[in-house]
């Protein structure tokens, strides 16, 4: 029988599954319109311009991380107090971040946008509202975080995902409003987006208080000892946001800098490119993390690694089972999705997809950390590798080199951080990491050597809709073939038989 734990993961990873197809269509579609409707300039400068206020919610990033972390520790513990103390300490801690994120945007931020950065002159106005009303939807996100941490630490996936999926569609009617409305598109869309995010938040709000009795914030309930234990956590957890934040944003900095606006465009795509893929990994990655918190906390040894191998090993196939044809078809695709395709967009939003594969093979590994408290050495270590890629753009731009180098690094650099990752992991916890080569790793590099071939010759072959067609149901069948046979073990076959009967009885008496 399938365990209580396995079903819940199973049911979350499917709920989360079914928003993520949602909201993935919907994003396509909104990316085109957005694009033709703002065009590749003004689509570089909200691109860049809303990025770059990101990189003031550095904070936010690393308490979300910490917020969830004590949620599920405490909720693994069953101790009340410790859930009240932790929740009503992190709304504290959370509007000190809006105040700094505030004054950050409004000094330094203002300043590097009006003298280091490169915009069309006629657009400055635009600018200067986009950048505004960008760091009002960045506040509203920060205080929206500890609530979103609270939800996904208590595993209510059904409300996250439905969520988000009413989120994608507020965002399609924006896009209706943003065509037919005769203002600067470029400020109206902001605006509206602003308004997004405030009525979302509103409403994690509202399904926070009704549904968790701790969730009501009351000054009385902030304790010292609380606060000091947060602030303490986050301030080596700050280091690895800061280092994401860097590699993310930053290099779109050092693109706008060096390349302009256009190549910001290409740039902004690629991302939105990279996070739908990370969807497919991160699907079940949220399912699973409060579990995995909760079993190495709770040091179950033999549950905390069969957790770390199925998310590594099922995060990378059902990302690769996409990548693959959408790899081999991204001029077509691109061109189908968008009509208009920058320049750098395909060689961009390719080697995303290649970077995201690397990167989530070792996406368990930082859960890991997080949970045993242990992150000051792996905080510093993690975001030098990780910070080095802007390091290594500002180089490789300053002398000249094609933009596309910046991801080239990117994906080296995913790949030293993994090797990091796994040997901390190893020193913190009972893990064996020739067991992961085993296991995880050597089937992986299996599953990708076999399956890939045939799909690269055959592209060769056919053009448009007829190479689309023909590479992504040969690459289906050798991915899935490949990964049942070669991929997993045995008794992963055995869990994910049971899951695919269950879910199709369940279906069956519904419909009876």
């Amino acid at each position: 029988m399938i365990s209580s734990n396995n079903k819940r993961l199973a049911k979350n990873s499917i709920l989360l599954y079914f928003r993520m197809g949602l909201t993935m269509i919907i994003s396509l579609i909104s990316a085109r319109i957005v694009l033709n409707t703002l065009g590749v300039a003004d689509y570089g400068v909200y691109s860049v311009v809303g990025g770059f206020v990101v990189l003031f919610s550095f904070l936010n990033q690393s308490l979300s991380t910490v917020t969830q972390r004590y949620f599920a520790v405490a909720l693994g513990e069953k101790d009340d107090k410790k859930l009240l103390g932790y929740y009503n300490s992190s709304i504290i801690i959370y509007l000190g971040v809006v105040l700094i994120v505030f004054i950050l945007a409004e000094t330094i931020g203002l300043w590097f946008l009006n003298n280091k950065m490169s915009f069309p002159a006629n657009r400055s106005l635009a600018i200067f509202w986009v950048y505004q009303l960008s760091i009002l939807t960045t506040v509203v996100g920060i205080l929206k975080a500890p609530l979103d941490a609270n939800v996904i630490a208590n595993e209510r996936m059904s409300f996250f995902a439905y969520t988000s999926i009413f989120e994608a569609v507020l965002k399609v009617l924006v896009l209706f409003l943003l065509v037919s409305l005769s203002f600067d598109k470029l400020i109206v869309y902001s605006a509206l987006i602003l308004s997004v995010t405030i009525l979302i938040t509103t409403w994690y709000s509202y399904y926070n208080r009704k549904e968790f009795n701790y969730a009501r914030f009351k000054i009385e309930h902030v304790e010292k000892k609380y606060l000091i234990e947060l602030l303490s956590f986050t301030s080596w957890g700050m280091l690895g946001s800061i280092a994401s934040l860097g590699f993310r944003q930053g290099v779109n900095v050092i693109i706008n800098i060096f390349y302009g606006v256009t190549v910001n465009a290409a740039f902004g795509i690629a991302n939105q490119v990279s996070a739908m893929f990370s969807q497919f990994a991160s699907g079940f990655q949220i399912a699973l993390n409060p579990q995995l918190t909760k079993a190495v906390a709770a040091k179950e040894k033999d549950h905390q690694n069969k957790l770390i191998y199925r998310s590594s090993k099922f995060s990378y196939f059902l990302l690769f089972f996409i990548g693959l044809p959408v790899l081999l078809n991204m001029e077509f695709l691109l061109t189908l999705w968008l009509k208009t395709v920058p320049d750098y967009t395909v060689i961009f939003c390719q080697l995303i997809i290649i970077g995201t594969l690397v990167d989530v093979i070792s996406a368990p590994f930082w859960v890991v950390v997080f949970a045993t408290g242990k992150i000051k050495l792996y905080q510093i270590i993690v975001s030098t590798i990780i910070i080095c890629n802007v390091i290594f753009s500002y180089i490789a731009a300053k002398y000249g080199y094609e933009p596309e180098l910046t991801l080239y690094i990117r994906i080296g650099l995913f790949a030293i951080q993994n090797v990091v990752r796994v040997i901390f992991v190893s020193q913190l916890i009972d893990f064996d990491i020739i067991d992961f080569l085993k296991k995880v790793l050597i089937p992986i590099i299996f599953v990708t050597i076999i399956a890939s071939p045939l799909p690269i010759l055959l592209k060769g072959s056919f053009t448009g809709v007829q190479q689309l067609i023909s590479t992504s149901v040969l690459s289906a069948f050798l991915v899935v073939g490949c990964v049942y046979f070669i991929g997993l073990d045995r008794d992963e076959r055995v869990f994910l038989k049971l899951i695919v009967v269950q879910q199709t009885q369940k279906f069956i008496f519904r419909k009876k």
